[in-house]
């Protein structure tokens, strides 16, 4: 059984719609978030004052990852400079100010319109560095079909003021109406994330759909020097592996472990299983569900609903899975599946997104867990 944990480090107040994502950077010392109605804050992680809120878009912003230190986007698809918020907050003020400084705002730096139909957020993976330009590959839903995605380049020039640029690599990727029929009928993609094994310079896109699979995409045919992981080929990537859950739940989230081992996989239904990556036995995939506390095999699909999962987070250093659920409360697990904590810092609406991220320098934190909420809320805790 899950033991209930306390209270959290603070909860940051600001949004007046769902907090859909949050996002520590790299140092700890600075969290973004952003909202349904496309607000976006910006947080010291010293002090848990709001450096600076703006509206980031017309409509709803799905995710805002940290880039480096300094440099965020958020969708769809605005490229942020908040290189002055990172110097101020690099160490704890002397006297905590809760004023907000206009000069410590980000600044926009790029921009590109990515029609979505899906609620789908976008995912970012930095790859190999060109002289000294940073590289990143963004991925999207398509705007053109709910079951495919795009994938974008995007480059950061940090010689001098930092600037970004986009170029499309390719549209309409994944499944196709020519996919090999062992896929099957997929339907809606809920979510997807990027996935690189140690050493390798091949990423795939791990997508789960309503069907209850979870289908890897790749270029498996992509040089491999060990040098770094590599921009892909301009063609689109054919099926790897293609790992069917008990019960062909819809997949509402899914993410790989560091190592690009396992996979963990929330759903609408049936709670949240951890599969095998690279099945020995594709027929066979070794897949275990982890302990919510709930059985769901005694309820009703209506009542299995009131205990879906739309949030799953691995530890950047992979002995932590989280789970956000319906309910707005969070479930901490060991690598091992071990439950270790359950969070209840929203009472009202779901836990929509969670994350992991380093304590902020000279806290004594190691790591910290920011859970989004539903009901316009970040809960940020000490993590168990």
């Amino acid at each position: 059984m899950t033991n209930q944990a306390g209270l959290p480090l603070f909860v940051l107040r600001g949004h007046e719609a769902a907090v859909a994502w949050s996002s520590f950077s790299p140092s700890g010392n600075l969290l973004v978030s952003c909202d349904m109605k496309g607000a976006a804050i910006l947080w010291n992680m010293h002090t848990f004052l709001a450096v600076a809120k703006w509206q980031a878009h017309d409509g709803q912003a799905l995710c805002c990852p940290f880039l480096t230190d300094s440099v965020f986007l958020t969708e769809s698809i605005v490229v942020w400079n908040a290189n002055r918020a990172a110097e101020a907050a690099a160490s704890p003020p002397a006297a905590p100010d809760p004023t907000m400084d206009p000069a410590l705002a980000p600044k926009q730096i790029a921009r590109m319109e990515v029609l979505s139909i899906s609620f789908c957020p976008c995912e970012v993976l930095q790859v190999e560095d060109v002289a000294d330009q940073l590289q990143f590959l963004v991925s999207c839903p398509s705007g053109e079909n709910h079951h495919e995605f795009d994938v974008y380049l995007l480059t950061l020039n940090q010689t001098g003021p930092t600037t970004a640029s986009f170029a499309t690599h390719s549209r309409q990727l994944g499944a196709q109406r020519d996919t090999p029929a062992a896929v099957g009928p997929l339907g809606l993609m809920l979510r997807h994330a990027w996935v690189v094994q140690p050493g390798s310079a091949t990423p795939y896109i791990m997508a789960g759909y309503e069907s209850g699979q979870v289908v890897q995409w790749g270029w498996t045919d992509a040089e491999e020097d060990g040098s770094g992981v590599r921009v892909p080929p301009r063609r689109k990537p054919t099926v790897v592996t293609n790992v069917k859950l008990p019960g062909n739940p819809a997949v509402t989230c899914l993410v790989p472990d560091v190592k690009a081992k396992v996979g963990v996989a929330g759903t609408a239904a049936h709670g949240t299983f951890v599969f095998e990556l690279w099945p020995s036995d594709p027929d066979a995939p070794v897949i275990h569900p982890l302990d919510l506390g709930v059985d769901f095999a005694s309820l009703s699909e209506t009542e299995a609903a009131a205990h879906s999962v739309h949030a799953v987070a691995f530890r950047g250093d992979n002995k932590r899975i989280a789970c956000g659920m319906r309910d707005g409360s969070t479930h901490v697990f060991a690598r091992s599946g071990k439950p270790l904590a359950r969070l209840a810092g929203h009472s009202s609406g779901a836990a929509e997104h969670v994350v992991f991220g380093p304590g902020p320098s000279g806290s004594g934190d190691n790591w910290r867990v920011a859970v989004s909420g539903q009901d316009s809320k970040i809960s940020v805790w000490a993590c168990p």
